[in-house]
């Protein structure tokens, strides 16, 4: 699968992933990266410790209790969120 597939929009241009930005990937699919043909130079980090503030986290989840678990562990490190391609975004406080 491409990210050409279904749409002429690059899929990092789509989810607001820019150049810099500190990127959380939870539970990604090993075809992940070539998804993208856009991927900018990102910083990722992977522990999920609630108290990391990250530009934008990608979560992949196959069932609630999971979701129920991490969700608010998430929420807590998230400045700009896509979560079942719904994006919002607050404010970051530091």
């Amino acid at each position: 699968m491409t990210s050409s597939a279904y749409s002429k929009t690059p899929l990092a241009k789509k989810l607001g992933i820019k150049a810099g930005f500190t990127v959380k990937l939870v539970n990604i699919p090993p075809y992940y990266f070539g998804l993208f043909t856009d991927m900018p130079e990102i910083v990722t980090c992977n522990n999920i410790t609630g108290k990391q503030k990250v530009d934008f986290i990608h979560f992949f989840t196959k069932g609630a209790e999971e979701l129920n678990k991490l969700l608010p562990l998430l929420k807590k490190e998230i400045v700009q969120m896509v979560l079942s391609g719904f994006r919002g975004q607050r404010d970051r406080q530091e």
